[in-house]
């Protein structure tokens, strides 16, 4: 059965292809679960597992002493778009080589803030540090730590601010790095999707004539067709005469 048609012009035949599938199903299968089992191992042996651990803190842009000032939309506006601005200090050798005291920590400040991502919390004076290490404990104390020093630090830069805690981080338990199950069903589409591809280009490629099925397809006319000895044998023939004459001539 061809997969490329070649008489006039290129052509793929769509439902040879899906035969062929078929036919190699057990073999595409196969080479999924291999390629889901290599990337398995791959995560295991290679990949460093991650942990995160997130601290939330609210940022206010007043200092007011009277309690009975109210906050308006327009410093919650501007306390909105100070996060920028307190990000920017977080992520300063300053604070940094304080948390890494802290922690005594085994690395340089921008190394550590590799470790550190700052979102704000849907458009609001609210935002999140999440810290990313390879010990969970690790991770919760730096970004709690972060929550510590940053308040002190960004008061003592922009005047008229504060900076406080809504939620301290805890103690992750549960890896965020490497997904496993998105890691395997990866390994296994790719394994899918390169034993598909294999085997359409060998078919592709595999130009032989296999059969007078084959000559059809190419539109190629057949003057005769040369039995093989099982056939010969089923139908009682070799060529020159049935099996009862050709025994009888070799008694003879």
């Amino acid at each position: 059965m061809q997969i490329v048609r070649r008489q006039q012009k290129m052509e793929v035949d769509f439902s040879a292809v899906l035969k062929l599938l078929w036919k190699k199903l057990w073999l595409i299968l196969i080479s999924g679960a291999v390629c889901a089992l290599l990337v398995y191992l791959f995560t295991v042996l290679f990949v460093t597992p991650q942990y995160y651990a997130s601290v939330t803190l609210y940022a206010n842009n007043s200092l007011s002493t009277d309690s009975n000032t109210s906050i308006t939309s327009s410093d919650m506006n501007a306390s909105a778009r100070l996060v920028d601005t307190y990000a920017a200090i977080i992520m300063s050798d300053p604070v940094l080589d304080q948390v890494i005291e802290t922690n005594e920590l085994k690395m340089s400040a921008s190394k550590l803030a590799k470790r550190i991502g700052i979102s704000q919390v849907y458009d609001t004076e609210v935002f999140k540090i999440t810290v990313s290490y390879p010990s969970p404990k690790t991770a919760a104390a730096i970004a709690n730590s972060i929550a510590d020093i940053a308040p002190v630090k960004i008061a003592e830069i922009v005047d008229g601010c504060s900076v406080k805690i809504v939620s301290n981080a805890k103690v992750p338990t549960q890896k965020s790095y490497p997904d496993d199950q998105r890691a395997w069903s990866l390994g296994f589409l790719g394994g899918v999707v390169l034993s598909i591809l294999i085997l359409f280009i060998i078919a592709v490629l595999d130009t032989r004539i296999k059969g007078e099925s084959d000559l059809h397809e190419w539109e190629y006319p057949v003057f005769g067709v040369i039995p093989t000895f099982s056939e010969a044998e089923r139908v009682g023939v070799y060529g020159y005469g049935n099996k009862e004459n050709s025994k009888n001539e070799h008694i003879q």
